[in-house]
């Protein structure tokens, strides 16, 4: 009987650079599924439990609605919810600054600038008061701003804004 005859492999082992290989596709479906996550958790769009805050005075009488992450040029919302007999809330320039208002409903009775603020006069009523805000946001990155209300402290707010 002949001797085997050696063949040599087409194509040549390198075991080391196989794992190495191996080790960058673990990784890159590991960020895949971090990035899946994210963005089932709303960081990316609208939904989910991270894409909307909400903040409320130290008094109470004030409720912010909005949305944490945007989208530059996107429409959002924000929404005040105002106890009874709170008639006056103001703006922080960095939000007229940073955002377009496309829509405030309902109309305030009167609209006042000063030091910075854009105070809003609303329409007293007997039951809590809600005003809208249609908003696109003309700035990238992190945007912080406050709602301010007469003798009270201001409510700090942030939003990211993506490109």
């Amino acid at each position: 009987m002949a001797p085997p005859l050696e063949k040599s492999l087409p194509i040549r082992e390198e075991p080391g650079l196989q794992r190495w290989i191996w080790r960058c596709e673990r990784l890159g479906w590991v960020l895949l599924g971090l990035f899946v996550a994210l963005a089932l958790a709303g960081t990316f769009a609208s939904g989910g439990p991270w894409a909307t805050a909400t903040r409320v005075s130290e008094d109470g009488r004030l409720r912010v609605d909005y949305e944490r992450f945007q989208r530059r040029g996107a429409p959002a919302t924000l929404t005040l919810e105002l106890a009874p007999g709170l008639n006056r809330v103001g703006l922080d320039e960095r939000l007229v600054a940073d955002w377009t208002v496309e829509a405030l409903y309902p109309q305030p009775l009167r609209m006042t600038s000063s030091d910075g603020v854009l105070w809003l006069d609303l329409v007293p009523g007997t039951g809590p008061s809600r005003l809208h805000l249609a908003l696109r946001p003309d700035r990238l990155g992190t945007v912080d701003w406050r709602i301010l209300q007469t003798g009270q402290p201001p409510l700090e707010l942030s939003a990211f804004v993506y490109p």
